[in-house]
């Protein structure tokens, strides 16, 4: 059961489209993804909800996001691709009817020339598979296809959607014929045969910086 390789090629393409230069694309935030902001504080959170594969995600509101359901919408995606040209070239991962991606989003703000991202991936498992053994089978793929910086770290966590799974690692991949060290964290979520992983991604030099908003994000995870 190979549930890495969608995950592993993502990942892959991801990590190596970090825009040109840094600094702000200055773009502000997508109202038309905005479904509220979080209590308390913290981030602000904008909920993205993904009807189509079943589940719904707040990302930081100054983000740019855009779900699977969204491509079925006339232009949609040439004009995300149009306001967020620095965002542009990640959006290749999500066209295709039968993508795994379900969602991304990204920070405009760019750091080191990548803009650091959130992509959801479904995939079907067989029924009973628990989220801790998804993460198991995701981690093997992973340490046999990436160029890892360090360990895996992972361990099972109570999530409000259910029991869960996170993994953190670094993996060095080229990127622009550059070779660069990306950071992720990963979560990864189970409901009856649909599989979910969360995957946030950074360059190490921005990960305390992005730390909690990837936290609350996570924790936003919801079942529709």
């Amino acid at each position: 059961m190979r549930l890495a390789v969608g995950l592993t090629l993502l990942l892959l393409l991801l990590a190596g489209c970090g825009g040109g230069g840094g600094g702000s694309t200055g773009a502000a935030p997508d109202p038309s993804a905005s479904g509220g902001e979080t209590e308390g504080g913290g981030a602000d959170l904008q909920t993205i909800e993904v009807e189509s594969a079943g589940f719904e995600l707040g990302v930081p509101a100054s983000w740019k996001g855009l779900s699977g359901d969204d491509f079925s919408k006339s232009d949609a995606l040439e004009e995300f691709s149009r306001e967020n040209p620095s965002l542009a070239p990640y959006l290749s991962a999500l066209q295709g009817g039968d993508s795994p991606m379900k969602l991304l989003a990204a920070d405009p703000e760019l750091e080191s020339g990548f803009a650091t991202n959130v992509n959801v991936l479904l995939q079907t498992v067989p029924d009973g598979t628990s989220a801790e053994e998804y993460a198991q089978l995701n981690r093997s793929g992973i340490t046999s296809s990436l160029d890892l910086d360090g360990e895996i770290e992972s361990e099972p966590v109570h999530h409000p959607a259910g029991d869960a799974a996170v993994a953190r690692y670094r993996a060095n991949l080229t990127a622009a014929g550059e070779k660069k060290t990306f950071s992720f964290v990963q979560y990864y979520f189970v409901q009856g045969t649909n599989a979910y992983v969360v995957t946030y991604t950074t360059v190490p030099e921005a990960e305390e910086r992005y730390s909690a908003d990837f936290e609350q994000s996570a924790g936003s995870f919801r079942f529709l």
